[in-house]
């Protein structure tokens, strides 16, 4: 049953990983929207709390991913 418990983590990890890649994409195409912005405020102020929120959300994803246990040396 161990081995199967392993299995899901390691699912588990990738589909968090995979999520992360999504939103960071995300957050490229929002750096490319910025620049074409150009000086229109209310839309930069707009996008740049949609990147902010974008890039808090990866970062909650770390508190997510597996623990590896310690092993002694």
């Amino acid at each position: 049953m161990r081995v199967a418990r392993e299995e899901d983590v390691q699912v588990f990890a990738a589909s968090v990983d995979a999520i992360d890649d999504q939103v960071m994409t995300i957050v490229g195409f929002i750096e490319i929207a910025l620049l074409r912005a150009g000086d229109d405020e209310a839309l930069r102020a707009d996008l740049q709390e949609i990147r902010d929120a974008a890039i808090r959300a990866v970062e909650k994803t770390g508190d997510l991913r597996p623990r590896r246990a310690k092993t002694a040396a």
